[in-house]
């Protein structure tokens, strides 16, 4: 079995404020990304590596990228995902070349995370984010109409195909976060990781170490685990 030492990390930008903040604090590890890309580009190895060794000059680690973005192409099968795979297996192996070991993705289509305000009183007087299903479903269906669920799952089990042997290959571990909120349908757009039994369907379409799950406590409570 794999074991690791857990670490104390946080996301942040890689500046120097930042970077000298969180030594300050003793954390070990920093979660990022890699700015100036747009979704299907490769990330160059050149950019990744004077990344890693920038914080590395803090005494931190750069332990997990969120992330390379999977296109809405790959996502639903769509013409042009040949070329996206090609360019995110090209960024993942830069990665793994880079000596980054972990990357955060996700399988949501047209939205991301979302929330309906971000100025809600929570306890001791503190403000946070928010989501109304009932609010977010107004704005009606989407212009990519009905997205079933099946159809993510048989892109999801393509995707694993291609992207898994690069992964193992380059010492790369992929780590799903599960929708959020994890909920389906959005609008009429499917979201499948959403619960415990979707996250063991993920995890058996490949049969490897390197296929595993981003553990979002809130998100899988929300999912009703205790």
């Amino acid at each position: 079995m794999y074991e690791q030492p857990m670490q104390i990390g946080f996301a942040t930008s890689v500046t120097d404020f930042h970077l000298r903040y969180l030594a300050q604090m003793g954390a070990t590890a920093v979660v990022t990304s890699l700015p100036g890309h747009k979704a299907g580009e490769v990330w160059p190895f050149e950019e990744m590596l004077a990344q890693r060794q920038r914080v590395e000059n803090y005494g931190l680690q750069l332990m997990v990228y969120e992330g390379i973005p999977v296109t809405d192409r790959i996502k639903l099968g769509q013409e042009g995902r040949e070329q996206d795979l090609d360019n995110f297996c090209q960024s993942l192996a830069n990665m793994g070349r880079a000596g980054i070991p972990i990357l955060c993705y996700n399988w949501m289509v047209h939205y991301n995370w979302i929330r309906t305000s971000f100025h809600t009183p929570a306890r001791g007087g503190a403000v946070v984010t928010s989501y109304r299903h009932a609010d977010f479903e107004r704005g009606g269906p989407t212009g990519l109409g009905q997205v079933p669920e099946e159809l993510l799952w048989d892109t999801l089990e393509y995707f694993l195909k291609r992207v898994v042997p690069v992964a193992e290959a380059e010492g790369v571990k992929l780590a799903m976060h599960p929708c959020d909120p994890p909920l389906s349908p959005v609008r009429g757009i499917g979201r499948i990781m959403t619960s415990p039994e979707n996250f063991q369907r993920l995890l058996d379409l490949a049969d490897s170490p390197v296929n595993g799950l981003t553990y979002c406590q809130g998100c899988f409570t929300e999912m009703g685990c205790d």
